[in-house]
């Protein structure tokens, strides 16, 4: 079916992107908490199918189940924690650890049958053994979470 041209400008709507805006479900999250979309609402836990979002951008308590919204970064560099980190790891993927936090991360794909997948973006830089920064552009707002 085809359709007709518009019959008024819209203006010149833009976003750079690196920043969105979303209800939160009826908990308390963390300012560097890795956040997902249940429903549409962001939660920190991994869900099979949720979007993984951003990193939250505030802390944002709403265990009152009132009508909080929480800002979520979509690109960036940002602090992760990680166990056993070498300058071996600079340029490899970073994944949640779900079993850990939502501020986790590992650089082995989890692949044990049920486990949940989470790619958050690429190590940029070693900062000890237990702390990197991670880039996330290209991950967020992009993939789901899957399972193996």
């Amino acid at each position: 079916m085809a359709y007709t041209n518009m019959t008024s400008p819209k203006g010149a709507l833009w976003a750079e992107g690196k920043k969105i805006s979303l209800p939160v479900n009826n908990i308390k999250i963390y300012e560097g908490s890795v956040v997902f979309a249940v429903s549409g609402k962001a939660v920190y836990t991994a869900a099979s199918g949720a979007p993984y979002l951003g990193v939250a951008n505030e802390t944002v308590d709403n265990t009152d189940n009132g009508n909080k919204t929480i800002s979520v970064l979509t690109k960036g560099v940002y602090e992760f924690t990680g166990a056993s980190l070498t300058n071996g790891d600079m340029g490899k993927t970073a994944y949640l650890n779900t079993s850990v936090s939502p501020n986790t991360i590992t650089t082995t794909k989890p692949s044990s049958s049920g486990a949940l997948i989470v790619p958050l973006g690429k190590i940029v830089k070693i900062i000890s053994s237990t702390e990197c920064f991670v880039r996330i552009d290209g991950f967020a707002c992009v993939c789901d979470v899957t399972v193996a």
